[in-house]
């Protein structure tokens, strides 16, 4: 919900200043300020974190897959393995 500064009936319908005997004719209008309600990035960071643990959880599970079916070390793998997947996830 944006806030005002001024009260309302010191705008019109179009949200334009209305001169009043007290405003000054060089005050300029209020402009909205937006709450935390307002904003959108809250939902988009919540989406991002959940996509890159999704997918650093398959760069894990392909690690250990490898790791275990080759043979090889598992600390290189992990770290080739959890690179590839988040390019893959941040490109999906």
């Amino acid at each position: 919900m944006l806030s005002w500064s001024r009260p309302a009936e010191c705008y019109d319908g179009t949200l334009n200043a209305v001169a009043s005997r007290t405003s000054s004719p060089h005050t300029k209008p209020a402009r909205p300020v937006a709450t935390p309600a307002d904003t959108v990035l809250t939902p988009g960071w919540r989406f991002l974190v959940g996509w890159t643990t999704a997918w650093a959880v398959v760069g894990v599970g392909v690690a250990v897959g490898i790791s275990f079916g080759a043979g090889v070390e598992f600390g290189p793998v992990l770290r080739l393995s959890l690179l590839f997947a988040q390019v893959v996830g941040y490109s999906a």
